[in-house]
């Protein structure tokens, strides 16, 4: 695991821990406001985690290989469809850690709750 984790997105730039309010942090990019979750950490922050839980392990809607790299174990992100096929995350096959760009766990809480 890297000490200093590079944002996906923004090439270079360290990402900074920030306090999820749950005892734990999660990583954040200071440029682009995207967030780095660790494998079960996002069922942690998100309401509705059973849900959540069901969706993640049903796989990615539309799978298809991404550009971007994991910041924890530096594989290639794989990008689809979290709980509908509009709303694209990057998850990382091997860690099993999610990328969510700004503003998108609004839209996950959001699904979670239809």
């Amino acid at each position: 695991m890297l000490d200093e984790p590079d944002c996906p997105v923004c090439p270079f730039t360290p990402m900074e821990p920030v306090d999820s309010g749950l005892g734990f942090s999660v990583d954040e990019c200071p440029e682009c406001g995207g967030r780095w979750y660790d494998s079960g950490e996002i069922e942690k922050v998100l309401k509705n985690s059973d849900k959540l839980r069901a969706a993640i392990d049903g796989g990615l809607l539309k799978p298809r290989p991404s550009e971007r790299i994991c910041p924890r174990c530096r594989g290639k992100l794989t990008n689809g469809g979290l709980l509908s096929e509009f709303l694209r995350v990057d998850l990382c096959p091997s860690c099993r850690g999610f990328w969510l760009d700004k503003g998108e766990s609004a839209l996950v809480e959001k699904l979670l709750a239809e």
